[in-house]
């Protein structure tokens, strides 16, 4: 097999947002390039250190220093703690006979023969037993471990190459950050279903291909069947010139109440708050890129009346 694409079109990372949005792949390619940033940048560096510890074999990051990796003058007491803290999960799943997979691309060929693969963080195999997929997520927003469809792919595309030869399947999101931190028992949070619950999926990620691919063909989609605004926005490229998530947004300004005064929050009730705060995150999200893609313009050299950027320590803020 050839050496893929960094990125594929289909890739796991983002199917969430392709299986519920097929259009986005297309409105994406369109999208102004987006850089990586200091989140994304420290989430890759602790899944290296993850990385170089398991494929060692070692029990103790610190380990590593008899490979001649210096580890505190690369990586900082945090991170080295919470891949620690994912290292001895890890190793607490296997058992003798178990195979241990770290950082290994997981291929749904069978999907689409070249736009469809995805790197796995750590799969454990019990032969004719249990499929355990697990993900180290180092960002400090919840992830869902309920139905997560990037782990279900990888799981899926496992499961394919060994014949659905499993009694069940687990999926872990790993997550030491965040809401985690308050609650250790929710660090590593574990789905279960059947084989044939997985086999379900196949199908679903075969009708959002097939979607997609008429979509980038004919370069024309359907608003309102083929591009929807949901959680899966959040990390799109196409959030700027989404009609989906600008439609929401205009839409959202509007809370909808009878009174042209709006009431004061303190008067909210519960499910009034709720409506009010669903509505304002994709409010929120819309404004935001447009204020990043404003930056952008102006440090570009292009002018916007009465906008501009003042240099202040240690960013730059909107005047």
């Amino acid at each position: 097999m050839t050496a893929p694409k960094a990125h594929a079109l289909f890739a796991a990372s983002n199917s969430d947002r392709w299986t519920n949005c097929p259009a986005s792949i297309l409105l994406s390619q369109r999208a102004p390039e987006q850089k990586s940033g200091a989140a994304a940048d420290e989430g890759t560096r602790a899944h290296e250190l993850m990385e170089l510890v398991l494929k060692a074999g070692h029990k103790d990051v610190f380990d590593l220093e008899g490979d001649g990796v210096e580890i505190t003058d690369h990586f900082d007491s945090e991170m080295i703690r919470h891949v620690q803290g994912f290292v001895d999960f890890v190793w607490s799943q296997m058992k003798p006979g178990y195979e241990l997979l770290v950082e290994t691309k997981v291929y749904l060929d069978f999907i689409h023969p070249t736009e469809a693969f995805g790197t796995v963080d750590v799969a454990i195999i019990e032969p004719f037993g249990v499929l355990h997929v697990i993900d180290f997520k180092y960002g400090q927003g919840y992830v869902n471990h309920k139905d997560n469809s990037q782990m279900l792919y990888y799981a899926l595309g496992i499961a394919h190459l060994h014949h659905y030869d499993f009694e069940k399947v687990k999926t872990t999101i790993y997550q030491p950050r965040g809401s985690a931190e308050v609650d250790p028992a929710k660090i590593a949070r574990t789905d279960e279903f059947s084989v044939e619950k997985l086999k379900t999926w196949r199908h679903r990620f075969e009708e959002a291909v097939i979607v997609a691919e008429r979509i980038l063909e004919t370069e024309n989609f359907h608003e309102d069947k083929e591009l929807h605004a949901g959680s899966w926005c959040k990390f799109c490229p196409a959030k700027i010139l989404c009609p989906a998530i600008t439609k929401t947004a205009l839409q959202n300004a509007k809370l909808d109440f009878a009174s042209p005064i709006q009431p004061e929050p303190q008067s909210l009730t519960t499910d009034q708050l709720k409506k009010i705060l669903d509505r304002a995150a994709y409010l929120e999200l819309w404004v935001k890129e447009v204020k990043k893609y404003a930056e952008d313009q102006i440090r570009a050299g292009k002018k916007i009346p009465g906008y501009g950027l003042v240099p202040t320590k240690p960013s730059r803020v909107w005047k």
